[in-house]
């Protein structure tokens, strides 16, 4: 019950659950597979140069071929894992590890393309339009961004395949989970997203330090947001999970 308890208690995050070597290049094998597709679909006249370009190196492509558009490339649908890499991962000793602990899991459909949902971000260094502000993922639900069953309770899990540690990545707010904080919401993409009324001044916003394949489990009240520094483009994963209310409840009191 460390995962739970850790997610509840004072910090409101959990991250001492690490990929193996194997796990972590086969991840980053899927999403360099289908980031290829993805620009092959659209400029198919680069398919001798890609295999020059490693994704930590995105950012130098796109200096270099300046007709791709970062925005028009990754909209979130084409960054979605499909059902057979969902699959593969849940067959994963890490995932057999998360349910260990936090029992039967069910994974979010945020988008509703897939039955469970599974997706990366791609992050270059230095453009602070390629992450989000701080914010906490419940703010989403709260303004209709997908549905959870019936029993169950949201965990947002991050894990970082390629970053620059400390510098890129995830940054987050320990402790945020048992404060209110003020929010609106705004149109941005089409869709009404969260905006926080604090600026970052006032905020003890923390980097996480974490390496490549270790995961990040956090509480759905936690502030969190994206980070730009360092020298190569960002590549993480994500998802949510539904846990269910019996198990969550159930470390709140240090029982099972």
């Amino acid at each position: 019950m460390q995962i739970l308890k850790a997610i509840k208690g004072p910090q409101g995050y959990f991250d001492q659950l690490f990929l193996s070597q194997e796990e972590l290049d086969w991840m980053r094998q899927q999403v360099r597979l289908q980031w290829q597709a993805r620009i092959l679909e659209l400029h198919p006249q680069l398919v001798t140069v890609l295999s020059q370009y490693d994704l930590p190196c995105y950012h130098q492509l796109l200096m270099d071929y300046p007709q791709l558009e970062h925005r028009r490339l990754w909209n979130k649908n084409s960054r979605i894992f499909t059902p057979a890499v969902v699959e593969h991962i849940r067959q994963m000793p890490f995932f057999r590890k998360l349910e260990a602990e936090l029992g039967p899991v069910k994974i979010a459909d945020e988008e509703r393309l897939y039955p469970e949902e599974i997706y990366w971000r791609l992050a270059r260094p230095g453009v602070a339009e390629d992450v989000g502000p701080m914010h906490a993922d419940s703010w989403f639900w709260a303004l209709g961004h997908g549905r959870i069953p019936p029993g169950y309770v949201r965990v947002k899990i991050w894990i970082p395949l390629y970053l620059d540690p400390g510098l890129n990545g995830l940054r987050f707010v320990a402790g945020s989970h048992r404060q209110t904080w003020p929010y609106i919401g705004i149109e941005r993409d089409g869709l009404v997203k969260p905006q926080i009324q604090v600026s970052d001044d006032e905020l003890d916003i923390t980097p996480f330090a974490g390496q490549p394949g270790q995961a990040i489990l956090f509480n759905d009240d936690l502030l969190h947001g994206g980070l730009v520094g360092g020298q190569q483009s960002r590549v993480s994963v994500e998802w949510t999970l539904f846990v269910e209310k019996s198990c969550y409840e159930s470390a709140k009191r240090g029982v099972m």
